[in-house]
């Protein structure tokens, strides 16, 4: 089940729809003579007002379990009530949350060269790294992210709020 690391995050901020499939297209070319062709790669972002979260699922068709790599970054979003900000204000944010989603790509680039070359993977806890200078949290589980998506939106809101304060 995905749950972010900070208990305070709730609601992500939505994030540009092809983003992700961008990101996704790039990593699907840069690995391809690693993977085979039922296998696929997939990348989700999420930000949070605190948090921003790198997600890459490494998925193999007929199989239930995917691969699923996080890197959660502490990140403090401005808060935008009635334009209160400046464009300029907000460009600056946009290349911020680039930038820092780009250094998430870099890591999960080395998580994911790592289990295909060595079969390495990082811990199934939240583990804090230095990276580069920058300070990151990962961590590795095997699930299924479609099918959860799919009980998820059938469970609805209310249920996934109860579930997440009986998991902080």
């Amino acid at each position: 089940m995905f749950f972010p690391r900070n208990a305070e995050s709730k609601k992500p901020i939505p994030l540009p729809k092809d983003f992700n499939k961008e990101i996704s297209d790039l990593f699907n070319s840069e690995f391809k003579s690693n993977i085979k062709s039922n296998q696929s790669i997939n990348v989700k972002n999420f930000l949070y007002k605190n948090e921003l979260i790198c997600m890459l699922y490494f998925k193999t068709t007929d199989q239930l379990k995917q691969q699923v790599f996080e890197v959660s970054m502490d990140y403090e979003a401005l808060v935008i009530k009635e334009s209160d900000l400046e464009q300029s204000e907000l460009a600056d944010q946009a290349k911020e949350i680039q930038n820092l989603i780009n250094f998430a790509v870099d890591y999960l680039s080395v998580c994911l060269d790592s289990f295909l070359t060595e079969g390495k993977t990082p811990s199934s806890e939240w583990t804090k790294i230095d990276f580069q200078k920058q300070v990151l949290f990962v961590r590795h589980h095997t699930s299924n992210l479609d099918l959860e998506e799919k009980a998820n939106e059938i469970l609805g809101d209310e249920f996934l709020d109860g579930l997440s304060e009986e998991e902080s």
